[in-house]
């Protein structure tokens, strides 16, 4: 795998958006991890649209077909705009480019994914990326990062990620993970990453 050394310096400043958007798992029928969704969700409406909240997750969600479905759910301040779902396909990812954008907030699940579609599309060779701040590790576009500390032997994931999504504040709350502060220019001693996100769970790359 391809992981340049030193972040790829990107100046871009996403316009606001109001709407967020939830992706969940889907097996068989089975829905995953709903219950860290539906927190986020309601911590969503507590902390961005500053009111109670107006979606519950596990009676908008009903599908039963058989097979690996990503289940993407839009809503904003008044309830649910969308729900859709997609056979899903693990992304392969062999090339990775760190870029550095200190302006770039996602502290929410923005619908608004612009900055993440600008890489790929100045990027093009490259189908993976990992966002820093001041040369600190964030998050992939697609997930959160753990990384293997070969000294410490323990999983690292950065303090101050973009987002915490639902698989890594699972791993965390089971006490699998380290939460540090991870500097690009050590990662010569981290000899394992992983991504986490809601489909993949945590996927050794």
């Amino acid at each position: 795998m391809i992981i340049n050394q030193t972040p790829i310096q990107i100046e871009f400043k996403q316009q606001k958006c109001d709407t967020l958007f939830e992706t969940i798992k889907i097996e068989n029928g089975e829905v995953f991890n709903l219950d860290y969704h539906q927190k986020r969700v309601d911590n969503a409406y507590k902390n961005f649209y500053k009111k109670e909240s107006k979606l519950n997750l596990k009676s908008v969600i009903k599908y039963s077909k058989d097979g690996l479905f990503r289940c993407k759910v839009i809503y904003n301040q008044n309830g649910l705009v969308s729900i859709d779902f997609f056979k899903y396909q693990k992304k392969e990812i062999n090339s990775i480019m760190l870029v550095e954008n200190n302006f770039f907030e996602y502290s929410f699940k923005y619908a608004n994914r612009e900055f993440f579609e600008h890489l790929y599309n100045i990027y093009r060779n490259t189908n993976e990326f990992i966002i820093t701040k001041n040369g600190f590790l964030q998050d992939f576009t697609i997930g959160n990062i753990a990384l293997y500390h070969t000294k410490d032997k323990k999983w690292h994931t950065p303090l101050k990620p973009l987002l915490f999504g639902t698989t890594l504040n699972k791993y965390l709350d089971s006490k699998k993970l380290i939460q540090k502060d991870i500097h690009y220019t050590n990662l010569k001693n981290y000899s394992k990453i992983a991504l986490l996100n809601a489909m993949v769970g945590f996927y050794i790359l």
